[in-house]
């Protein structure tokens, strides 16, 4: 009888330390959850704050100053914040390589905006050439944005010791210190005149390593954390860094029709990225510029980095034969 005893009070110990356990587990599930639902409606609420509101409350780009810079300026997404700003009555210095795309956008943004367009066609990887005739253009120029866009991939994307040094080289000299010494020329004024904008257009590349674009891939990263750290330098300065960390934007030459294009969530034209990433300045610091855009990369960056760099290099590799990366 003793030792029945023993054995139900035993039991009943066990089962109280066990009904203990799962109270304790079910209090960290609460936790865990509360934690989660808060995460998730502080980013529902940032999002619509950033994308949405941001277009009732709109800030008047034109007071930063008379002028913006746009390096890349003739194609893409730099093309399509010229006409963007254009339309906002801001005059335009546009730099790119190709002379013949700035001729026809001048003279397209003139026709169309009545402002003053001056291009410069320069090539970034030629730094002392380039940044002499920038220099020239920026005289008596009241620069109140500046967006540095161009950007460039090596010709060749495969495993890093198959790239030519130059190649990498290039890629630095195009991402990185363009807007290094850009932003160096037209910050300083800015500051003196307690006033400025400055958009950095990085990448979803930058957010996370994409193997066999190492060089790109960190190029971009650098970019984000340059332009966050600004903003912060400089935040009692009047000047406003941003970030802009946008996924897959199709180039697409023709501006004036995309609200005809059907509608792609995913893939927005290049004029609707730039209407909703200039709407977004004064918001935040860092944003994708569109708003699927940021939820794509919301729940991308949620997953595990071994399983998004695996993710990445398996998309990278679809465009490769496996000889070039094996």
């Amino acid at each position: 009888m003793a030792k029945v005893d023993s054995f139900n009070l035993l039991f009943n110990e066990m089962s109280k330390s066990a009904k203990r356990l799962e109270e304790l587990l079910a209090l960290i599930g609460l936790l865990y959850i509360g934690k989660q639902a808060i995460t998730l409606t502080y980013h529902l609420i940032n999002g619509c704050r950033i994308h949405f509101f941001s277009k009732l409350w709109p800030q008047n780009l034109s007071l930063y100053g008379e002028w913006a810079v746009i390096t890349g300026g003739s194609d893409g997404i730099g093309k399509a914040f010229a006409y963007a700003l254009a339309k906002r009555n801001v005059n335009l210095l546009l730099i790119a390589r190709q002379e013949e795309k700035l001729i026809n956008v001048a003279s397209d943004l003139v026709t169309k905006f009545g402002v003053k367009v001056e291009i410069l066609s320069a090539d970034f990887v030629e730094r002392l050439q380039t940044y002499k005739k920038i220099d020239d253009k920026l005289v008596n120029k009241e620069i109140g944005i500046l967006i540095n866009n161009v950007a460039a991939l090596p010709l060749t994307l495969s495993l890093f010791h198959r790239i030519s040094r130059n190649e990498h080289l290039g890629v630095l000299d195009v991402n990185l210190a363009s807007m290094l010494v850009m932003t160096s020329k037209i910050l300083p004024s800015m500051v003196e005149r307690r006033k400025g904008l400055i958009i950095n257009v990085s990448s979803t590349a930058g957010l996370f390593p994409i193997p066999f674009m190492a060089t790109y891939s960190s190029s971009k990263a650098y970019m984000d954390f340059f332009s966050r750290a600004l903003n912060y330098e400089y935040r009692n300065y009047g000047v406003t860094v941003q970030s802009l960390v946008p996924n897959h934007v199709p180039k697409d030459s023709s501006v004036g029709d995309y609200r005809k294009r059907i509608l792609n969530f995913f893939k927005p034209h290049t004029m609707t990225f730039a209407e909703n990433a200039l709407s977004t300045v004064g918001y935040t610091p860092q944003t994708s510029g569109y708003w699927m855009h940021d939820m794509v990369n919301w729940f991308s960056q949620s997953i595990p980095d071994c399983i998004r760099i695996r993710l990445a290099a398996y998309f990278v590799r679809k465009h490769f034969s496996e000889s070039e990366i094996d």
